[in-house]
């Protein structure tokens, strides 16, 4: 069967931001001798170091220090061991490599593909270095290999390496309206002022821009809320909402006609269940605002080390500071603070807290709110975290897109700063570059025609000036979504947190939303109402456990464990969500963590399993893909035919090692026990710290002593002595306080009865 690393390594393709392909000399060795003797690494699920047999060694390889990952490329260095036959004892090494990454979040684990070793140094064996490199590329898995994607950017965020890149958006903090509620509350948004629509055989209208069902009898002036199981009835969308069961006979014909059933606040309780508990004060807006559940009177209590008081009896996240006697509370990653609960409420930016906000011990609950206190190592991974796209593999003659513009004809809306425009009428974003250039997002799949109506069909690569759509612009989210290379068959896609509302803003904090108050699309006569992404009433915040990881999701859950015992909606329930149904930029997300679930596996591919069995299920989908990579080895070919210096290295490998493609006999197992003796004999004298191996910066090797020695250096003679080399020292220091953090996060992750993605604990 044919690995997804396979298909790749033949390639050897190193793609940035979806542009060329190259190919490096020493992997086209690797592809003309395939490694029938390699087998998969010793170490358990993500351990390390790990184990991987040569055909005349056996290569360990401790966890990779990421200097950088742009796009899709990580690149990376890490201490290595090789053990010879003809030397028992262990010869050390740094290498540096480059790899494509695919990343899947839902189990928070990133494929290193097409694995690239640039270059290698070997302080004790500098004169037989090329020959250590070629063990090194040998012996590397040809499968690939996985690395903990809590370890990576945990690493990075200590060190401050290059994260992946994504553009820092200049967002909106306007205030919105908040309502801090001390009693069961609800609160309905309508997207801007109530679009009124006739309805089918009825003299009741309906407001279409509201997610919530909201009626309205004209004979009376009388308008009708479904909400929790039951109707509300008020004279005013801002007066006082009473339960009733007097309704006119066709609001239940109307509800019961739309597709959902049509009551998005009931949340996950029954409807009988809801409707048992007490009507909640409804609050209606028509503007953005957020609801503050407080149950009963605030209860303050202190936070250690600080001169901060949480209020315990409530879900978000509302602090008093004694320093200055505010009121703090987060929303949608920004602050606000105001001197009672009742406001005024004004913006503070997040890196000008008062200083007590980073001092919150991150093991307190309050300490879900570090990510968004600029400067704090939360807050530098958060920003990491939110530019790491989730990514897949595109069968281009599957992936179907069709255009639907209410009307018949898009209507176009212009893409300011540019000469773009965007499509308002439809509910996907679709748009014109040019008069025979458009673009479309689909699920987290750029499609691309020459018309607006199509044919369209997956692209292969996206034109620059799309990621230049500013953040005012509505249809800004899509510049989350790349397209990264691919085959004749295949696309490589991914896309990042932005694609979702997620977006790092100027303080170097994670914020939701873009803060702009787009106008949604509303149908001049029918109720047609697409609407625009938006920042508040979603109740988003940041996830605390190390299931998700550090990004934003929804208190999607609460209305099961609200304070008050009923279902009442604690934060934001409007037309962006409702229960445990949350649509984001036309999306409906509704507890699938990964937008390319709603794709099905023979369209789009999530990972290395379901490419070999689509491959399996499909013989002319393979055999083109081995087509397409003996053409790019024969290329290669050709290209080393023009590098005299590279051909002689191929050869070189080739002499090396002439039972590369043998099956292994009896005599090379023996062999291979043997040398993995050797490795049990080397790991003695670094015994209880194969952890703590590092490959410097400066090309030494390094290892950190458990007797209080500090860092040490392997010499040229292959002993070790301290080290004195201060700047090296200070970098490594940073290595394994990220490996540490690393392996903190993604042993919680191992040890959480959710393994496997989803759930997770959302705080605003």
């Amino acid at each position: 069967m044919t690995s997804h690393w396979t298909r790749h390594a033949l390639l050897a393709a190193t793609i940035i931001a979806g542009s060329c392909f190259w190919l490096a000399p020493e992997v086209v060795a690797q592809a003309a001798a395939p490694q029938a003797v390699a087998t998969a690494p010793v170490a358990a699920a993500d351990g390390w170091p790990r184990d991987y047999q040569a055909s005349d060694a056996t290569l360990t390889v401790f966890q990779p220090q990421v200097d950088s990952w742009t796009g899709n490329t990580l690149i990376a260095r890490a201490a290595v061991q090789v053990v010879k036959p003809s030397n028992p004892n262990p010869t050390f090494g740094v290498i540096w490599f480059s790899a494509r990454t695919e990343v899947d979040k839902s189990t928070r684990l990133v494929t290193l593909q097409e694995i690239k070793v640039d270059k290698g140094s070997f302080p004790a064996e500098p004169n037989n270095e090329a020959d250590y490199l070629s063990v090194v590329r040998q012996g590397l898995p040809p499968n690939g290999t996985t690395m903990s994607l809590d370890r990576i950017q945990a690493n990075m965020a200590v060190t401050e390496g290059q994260g992946p890149q994504g553009a820092v958006a200049q967002v909106k903090n306007d205030v919105p309206r908040i309502i801090i509620a001390t009693d069961p509350a609800a609160l309905v948004l309508i997207d801007g002022q109530p679009a009124l629509r006739a309805t089918s055989d009825t003299s009741l209208l309906r407001i279409v821009n509201s997610r919530a069902l909201i009626l309205f009898n004209q004979g009376a002036g009388r308008y009708y809320l479904r909400i929790m199981g039951r109707w509300a009835t008020a004279t005013a969308l801002d007066g006082s909402w009473t339960a009733t069961k007097s309704v006119p006979a066709s609001a239940d014909q109307i509800r019961s006609s739309l597709a959902q059933g049509y009551d998005p606040m009931i949340g996950t309780f029954s409807e009988a269940d809801a409707a048992r508990q007490p009507l909640p004060k409804i609050n209606v807006s028509t503007s953005p605002a957020e609801l503050i559940q407080v149950t009963g009177k605030p209860q303050y209590q202190p936070i250690p080390g600080t001169q901060l008081l949480t209020v315990t009896n409530t879900a978000s996240d509302l602090v008093l500071n004694l320093a200055d006697n505010q009121h703090y509370v987060l929303i949608s990653g920004r602050w606000f603070k105001g001197p009672g609960l009742d406001g005024p409420w004004v913006y503070v930016a997040n890196d000008v807290l008062p200083p007590d906000f980073a001092r919150i011990p991150e093991a307190h609950p309050r300490g879900a709110v570090l990510p968004a206190v600029s400067g704090t190592p939360q807050a530098k991974e958060a920003v990491i975290a939110a530019q790491v796209p989730q990514t897949a593999t595109v069968v281009k003659t599957q992936a179907k897109f069709k255009s639907n513009y209410d009307g018949g004809k898009p209507i176009w809306g212009p893409i300011d700063g540019t000469s773009m425009q965007y499509a308002a009428n439809t509910p996907d974003p679709v748009i014109k570059v040019s008069e025979a250039s458009y673009f479309a997002v689909s699920n987290g799949v750029w499609f691309t025609a020459t018309s607006a109506f199509g044919p369209w069909a997956p692209a292969m690569q996206v034109p620059s000036v799309i990621y230049t759509i500013p953040p005012a612009s509505p249809v800004y989210y899509v510049t989350g979504v790349h397209v990264y290379g691919g085959t004749t068959d295949f696309v490589y896609v991914g896309y990042t947190p932005v694609y979702m509302g997620t977006v790092v803003a100027p303080t170097g904090t994670v914020v939701f939303g873009t803060g702009y108050v787009y106008q949604p699309y509303i149908a001049p006569v029918t109720a047609v109402y697409y609407p625009p992404p938006a920042t508040y009433g979603y109740g988003a915040g940041f996830a605390t456990g190390m299931i998700t990881g550090l990004t934003f999701g929804f208190i999607a859950g609460s209305l099961t464990s609200h304070p008050w015992g009923g279902p009442y909606p604690c934060c934001g329930w409007g037309w962006g969500r409702g229960g445990n149904n949350i649509t984001i930029n036309n999306i409906n997300v509704n507890n699938v963590n990964n937008v390319y679930n709603r794709w099905n596996k023979n369209t789009v591919i999530k990972n290395d399993k379901e490419f070999n069995t689509y491959l399996n299920n499909h013989p002319k989908a393979k055999q083109q893909y081995d087509r397409d990579m003996n053409r790019d080895v024969r290329q290669v070919n050709r290209d080393l035919a023009k590098n005299p210096q590279a051909q002689a290295k191929a050869q070189q490998f080739g002499a090396d090692h002439p039972n590369a493609q043998a099956r292994a006999s009896n005599a090379e197992v023996q062999q291979r026990q043997a040398r993995q003796q050797a490795v049990a004999n080397g790991r003695n004298d670094i015994q209880n710290r194969s952890q703590d191996v590092y490959g410097g910066q400066d090309g030494n090797v390094y290892r950190r002593s458990d007797d209080n020695q500090g860092w040490e250096r392997q010499q040229p003679n292959g002993t070790w002595s301290r080290a004195d080399n201060s700047a090296a020292t200070q970098r490594l220091d940073q290595d394994r306080q990220g490996r540490q953090l690393g392996n903190a996060q993604y042993n919680a992750y191992r040890q959480s009865p959710q393994l496997g993605g989803g759930g997770g604990h959302f705080r605003r």
